[in-house]
């Protein structure tokens, strides 16, 4: 039980603070502590990202930090792509999704590592209008990847958000829980015949990531997130050595 309580809120802190890379912590897990197959990870990550979102989500709400209608249109069309690609990962070879989901946790670690040298992720807030419909077409790709390899998608979703919404980052991460928490509970549902909800072990986990969310949230609030980016960004490196090494079925 402990070892899924500590994984659960790994999980959901990870979400709360960042506004994304849950579902890159998630799958590792499951696979090297859990003992899941591949494809069984990828669907339980994503019930553990749609569920983990959800207190941190609600906090935000309750502080007006949500972008609602740059949400919905990334959300809506990320659950188009992520329903999609669900159903045909079941076509495709376990080894090239394992490549994908290399290739986007390297992407997540440099994004993180470059971040701190930066000083910041982001830019200050561009001026000119939105572009709903770009954001519409991240949407919809970002989405393709959730359902194919379980990623929220939340490291590609907050630049989508300051860059093309011309959000700040204190809307741009809140609202970024939305689209992650709409992908997951569609690409989940690809899924169905891999998920072990019924068992202690994920209940645990599922519960736990709730708590995490919660406390990640909390910690956004009072902590610079640089140091934070830097550390989650050398874990995901190497998570990727692991993975790399020793490959999941």
């Amino acid at each position: 039980m402990l070892p899924e309580i500590i994984g659960g809120l790994a999980i959901g802190a990870v979400l709360g603070l960042l506004g994304g890379g849950g579902a890159l912590m998630a799958i590792p897990v499951l696979v090297y502590v859990f003992h899941y197959p591949f494809r069984m990870a990828v669907g339980s990550g994503l019930v553990l990202v749609a569920l983990g979102v959800l207190p941190a989500l609600a906090l935000y709400w309750r502080h007006r930090q949500i972008h609602w209608l740059s949400a919905f249109i990334m959300g809506l069309s990320g659950m188009l792509g992520a329903r999609l690609s669900s159903q045909l990962a079941g076509w495709a070879p376990t080894s090239w999704l394992l490549g994908l989901l290399i290739a986007l946790m390297l992407v997540s670690a440099i994004n993180m590592l470059k971040a701190n040298h930066r000083g910041s992720m982001e830019p200050e807030i561009l001026a000119g209008s939105p572009h709903y419909g770009a954001l519409a077409a991240a949407g919809l790709i970002i989405g393709i990847l959730t359902g194919l390899v379980g990623v929220g998608g939340g490291f590609l979703l907050v630049p989508a958000l300051l860059y093309l919404g011309r959000l700040p980052l204190r809307l741009a991460i809140p609202s970024s829980l939305v689209i992650i928490g709409l992908n997951a509970l569609s690409g989940m549902t690809g899924y169905w015949a891999q998920l072990l909800v019924a068992q202690a072990s994920f209940q645990w986990l599922m519960l736990s990531s709730v708590f995490g969310s919660v406390f990640g949230y909390r910690l956004s609030q009072r902590l610079s997130s640089q140091s934070i980016k830097r550390a989650f960004g050398v874990f995901l490196l190497i998570l990727i050595g692991l993975i790399w090494a020793f490959p999941p079925s």
